[in-house]
């Protein structure tokens, strides 16, 4: 998709835990991603941390549905993925959705024929009761819809990266890898 191209990479080391469960300052997040990207200078640093600041907060929509990978947050990101030395995450993930209608749900999942799949890079969490109780609750006519993944193969750990550390967050490179 866009100006990234896909990157066929396994993994180094996988992991059924968080990096840490609180968010690090941004020394500490200039050094992670200098030792997930190789040669990665220190400005290049700060920009990925910047990117991945702006995903995990205000500018997560944006990020998210940026399916051509025209954003430049979509690559800064992505780059970490296409290192390959980001350790994936094993265990269960969560994706809590609201809509604003049983048809509106109905709607998007009848779409996927059966196949749930995000445009861009996804944010999981590792706590079911966050994806649930935080981003799949609902009232009214609203409806929540709770997806578990259990065969994660690209999501890595990010409550580290995250200004809302709380998600227990994970990233996925979605439907750019």
């Amino acid at each position: 998709h866009g100006s990234s191209s896909p990157v066929a990479h396994k993994p180094v080391n996988t992991t059924s835990t968080q990096v840490a469960n609180r968010e690090f300052s941004h020394e500490e997040k200039l050094n992670w991603v200098s030792s997930m990207v190789p040669g990665c200078d220190p400005a290049e640093a700060g920009q990925i941390v910047a990117s991945m600041e702006a995903y995990s907060g205000a500018d997560f929509s944006r990020i998210h549905w940026d399916e051509d990978g025209t954003q430049p947050e979509t690559g800064d990101i992505l780059k970490v993925f296409d290192a390959g030395k980001a350790p994936v995450y094993k265990g269960n993930l969560y994706r809590g959705l609201k809509f604003n209608s049983y048809h509106e749900a109905m709607k998007v999942l009848m779409a996927g024929g059966g196949t749930w799949s995000e445009p861009g890079i996804t944010s999981f969490s590792t706590d079911r009761n966050t994806a649930e109780n935080s981003f799949a609750s609902h009232s009214g006519e609203e409806w929540g819809i709770l997806f578990t993944c259990t065969e994660n193969k690209t999501a890595i750990p990010f409550q580290h990266m995250s200004v809302c550390s709380w998600e227990s967050e994970v990233l996925s490179p979605g439907g750019h890898r």
